[in-house]
């Protein structure tokens, strides 16, 4: 320890390099232990992601996430694979803690978007889908936002949607076109 250290500390250093080292020693072992489990919860994580078991690899991605503090980017990963698992919810709480912790990524935001319509929560969907547009633009963002906003009969907000979507991607015409989701399906035709 330097002697700034201990003199800023009101201390006079009476120690010398030997106990300077146990006490660093002794400061390892306490702080160490935590970012370790987390390791190990990561690397538990990515085993059980690889294997198809994605509901044990989201508790294990938030476990590693809470564990290690400087990487806050678990958090999305616990709740993308909570998703694949089927824990809408989870996926949810999950996503939540990554955007408290700032740590959605630009492809993320789409993903929540995509999670929280699915739970029915249009409102905050809408709101992930166009951090996503922001963001990284995509294709399939514009076209979900497109999709709310025929929905809600604003079709000159659909349209440009629909526009953004075309200019990333040019072939989506035949995925709108074959989106029964998107737009209703053509009148049946007349004998």
């Amino acid at each position: 320890m330097s002697r700034a250290c201990f003199i800023i500390a009101g201390v006079k250093p009476t120690f010398g390099l030997r106990q300077t080292f146990i006490l660093l020693l002794l400061l390892a072992l306490i702080l160490l232990p935590r970012p370790l489990a987390g390791a190990a919860d990561l690397e538990s994580a990515r085993r059980f992601e690889a294997a198809g078991d994605y509901a044990a690899a989201a508790v294990s991605y938030a476990s590693a996430a809470a564990r290690i503090p400087w990487r806050s980017d678990l958090w999305e990963k616990a709740a993308l694979a909570a998703w694949q698992a089927g824990e809408g919810e989870q996926a949810v709480s999950l996503f939540s803690l990554a955007d408290a912790h700032r740590a959605i990524s630009d492809s993320g935001w789409l993903a929540y978007g995509n999670v929280l319509a699915a739970q029915g929560d249009e409102a905050s969907a809408v709101h992930a889908w166009e951090q996503s547009l922001q963001q990284e633009p995509s294709a399939e963002a514009g076209l979900r936002l497109a999709q709310v906003a025929r929905k809600a009969g604003d079709f000159p907000t659909a349209i440009d949607y629909l526009r953004q979507s075309l200019a990333l991607a040019p072939e989506m015409p035949r995925r709108i076109t074959n989106s029964a989701s998107c737009w209703p399906p053509p009148p049946p035709a007349k004998p």
